[in-house]
């Protein structure tokens, strides 16, 4: 909030009070980022990463971020990532489309259910005097089908 009221943001006690006040103009947020070293450092990490991947997996068109990235001016980054957001939001949602599988529930679903009957198994396994040292999840059958359970 401070960064933005040394911008000449009107003077508000926090965020969501500045957001949501008239006042607040566009110059304001982007000459305070552009500003923060820290916020223009995270930025430059964050797109080098972004172009790494999109790079190596082959989509997007890391070329345009890696020029932005090359420009002397390190504030700059931000105006560029404005203007050409579209860049960046195609490869994060290419790479969404790739890692966000709907077979990852599942599979997820799978192993809670191997789980419970592993520990479903071993119980009855303890029951029925069996030793179990290092259960192989293939004894898993032999042990339902000895204890009823098939």
């Amino acid at each position: 909030v401070g960064m933005l009221i040394e911008q000449g943001a009107p003077n508000c006690d926090n965020l969501d009070e500045l957001a949501n006040d008239e006042g607040l103009r566009f110059t304001h947020l982007t000459t305070a980022l552009k500003e923060s070293t820290d916020f223009v450092g995270q930025l430059e990490i964050r797109l080098s990463e972004l172009c790494v991947i999109a790079e190596n997996l082959g989509f997007g068109n890391p070329k345009i971020i890696r020029k932005w990235l090359g420009d002397e001016c390190k504030p700059c980054i931000v105006e560029h990532v404005i203007e050409g957001y579209d860049e960046v939001y195609r490869i994060m949602i290419e790479l969404d489309d790739r890692l966000m599988w709907s077979g990852w529930p599942l599979i997820g679903k799978l192993r809670q259910i191997l789980l419970r009957m592993i520990r479903i198994v071993m119980g009855l396994a303890i029951l029925k005097n069996h030793t179990l040292a290092l259960m192989d999840i293939s004894q898993i059958p032999l042990i339902l089908t000895q204890t009823g359970m098939d």
